[in-house]
């Protein structure tokens, strides 16, 4: 809407909102109209009246239509930003709109109301297209009121690691907590895609030469660092021992024969188990050890009866020491499954990880003592 006075007789606007303007208008353009509708008559009350109605009509509809378009563009954007929380593929925004007319077709009896609210939807710009250059300027805002709010922080902290994925693409993965002045925040920083030898290990994140420790330190020299404090019952809990004679049990039955897989699988679904399946390791899943011994210990007499078929790896089955270790290391790593999920997720500080850690080497050291005095008690 302009500030400028508009004349309702030809919707012209006057440059400068003055009184000598405003009739210079009228005598230079309507001077007629004085004559046709005399001032003071009913005549000209009705004119003028129809012609602010007019204005107004004109105004509703003006206004309507960019209140159309306005929702429009915002359901884009929330159906936009759904697609990207449940990391969907960009070409399904069509599929979107084709499910909700679907839907309204289906749902809607009043044929008036079917075709309004059909009309609406189909007004909503939904391309896989427009879809990343919005998401690409929702990003842009977002980054920047963060990068906004990190200035204004007087502290934080940063929690970094570096992965590989699917594709062997190395993605450094970096969050960060810091008070905004109404409430402790934790947010994603950034995903950087690392190209190149990336990583050596724990030295390139602790070297005091040229690892990550040394590249903030320049930047921040009080920065306080602590390495591998959620992972650290992760880097002593490598395949050794029974474990590994564990697992390599398992993996003859799910991973060196599909055939013996399926067979397995089937006496599993005969015996009417608790489980369809056993689990296999992996070594880039924490709590994949936990798991894999749990449900080895709960499909013990299933293996048994399937390992009698195969003549390998019985010996084990039916040693009861093997067993007996077996069943400890399950517990073990059912506690130490237990710590991983009690230092991971939001909201958690350096303090409560630290005192999770302390609490479960004070456990170990119960532990140690229970194991020592029920052996000496079995021996005495």
């Amino acid at each position: 809407m302009s500030n400028k006075p508009m004349c309702l007789l030809c919707s012209e606007s006057i440059a400068v909102m003055k009184e000598y303007n405003v009739k210079r208008h009228y005598k230079s353009n309507h001077g007629s109209f004085s004559n046709n509708f005399p001032e003071g008559s009913d005549e000209r009350r009705r004119k003028v009246n129809r012609l602010l109605a007019c204005f107004q009509r004109g105004q509703c509809t003006l206004s309507r239509f960019c209140t159309e378009q306005e929702r429009a563009m915002i359901a884009y954007i929330r159906v936009a930003w759904t697609l990207a929380r449940q990391k969907r593929p960009f070409t399904e925004s069509e599929t979107v709109k084709d499910g909700m007319l679907a839907v309204i077709d289906e749902m809607i009896v009043d044929e008036k109301v079917k075709a309004s609210v059909t009309s609406s939807i189909k007004k909503v710009p939904l391309s896989d297209t427009s879809t990343l250059r919005r998401l690409e300027l929702l990003a842009t805002d977002v980054e920047g009121k963060l990068l906004e709010n990190l200035r204004k922080a007087e502290f934080m902290s940063l929690a970094v690691d570096e992965s590989t994925d699917c594709t062997d693409m190395a993605q450094l993965c970096i969050y960060v907590r810091f008070y905004d002045g109404v409430r402790v925040r934790e947010e994603l920083l950034g995903l950087v895609p690392l190209e190149g030898h990336t990583t050596d290990g724990a030295p390139a994140l602790t070297s005091r030469v040229k690892g990550l420790v040394a590249g903030l330190a320049a930047v921040a020299p009080h920065m306080q660092f602590l390495h591998r404090i959620i992972h650290q019952a992760v880097l002593c809990a490598k395949l050794s021992g029974d474990l590994k004679n564990n697992m390599d049990t398992v993996n003859f039955i799910r991973s060196t024969s599909s055939l013996r897989h399926r067979l397995f699988r089937m006496l599993l679904a005969d015996a009417s188990a608790e489980h369809t399946d056993s689990l296999v390791h992996r070594d880039v899943r924490w709590l994949s050890k936990g798991k894999v011994l749990e449900r080895f210990c709960e499909l013990r007499r299933e293996i048994l009866s399937f390992l009698r078929t195969c003549k390998h790896f019985l010996e084990r089955m039916l040693d009861e020491q093997f067993m007996a270790e077996v069943h400890f290391l399950c517990d073990i790593f059912g506690h130490l499954n237990t710590l991983n999920l009690e230092v991971q997720g939001r909201e958690k500080s350096i303090a409560d990880l630290v005192e999770r850690l302390c609490a479960f080497k004070t456990k170990l050291t119960i532990f140690t003592e229970g194991c020592c005095t029920s052996h000496n008690s079995v021996h005495s």
